[in-house]
């Protein structure tokens, strides 16, 4: 898995490459093939409003062969996906902020007239 984030002034991309070889649980094992990748670009309009755009494309046909060994149950499972297609998303987010502050109390701290350690 590799990603990237840059950004300028009101404007930023971020993106991933991912490959998923192995992963393993506590009786099983999943090997997959394929890869996939995304970039995503935003675009500040305001300090709430923000555009985005996003770029998913995978590469070749998606395999995960999982494998289950608990005692003496066995299980062999296999999921093929062929057709993965890209996809392409349009949005925007609006961020709205409260003017209510929340009050904060001072915890009391206890004190101590008492210095370093003494053993008896």
């Amino acid at each position: 898995h590799a990603s990237f984030y840059i950004y300028y002034k009101r404007f930023s991309m971020d993106g991933f490459v991912a490959l998923n070889p192995v992963s393993y649980g506590i009786n099983s094992k999943t090997k997959s093939r394929g890869m996939e990748g995304e970039i995503t670009a935003s675009y500040k309009l305001s300090s709430s409003f923000t555009l985005k755009g996003s770029v998913r494309w995978p590469a070749g046909k998606l395999v995960n062969k999982t494998y289950t060994d608990q005692g003496s149950y066995h299980a062999y499972s296999r999921l093929d996906q062929n057709d993965r297609s890209l996809r392409v998303i349009a949005g925007f987010s609006y961020y709205i902020e409260s003017k209510h502050q929340p009050k904060y109390r001072r915890k009391k701290i206890p004190q101590s007239n008492e210095s370093g350690i003494s053993i008896k």
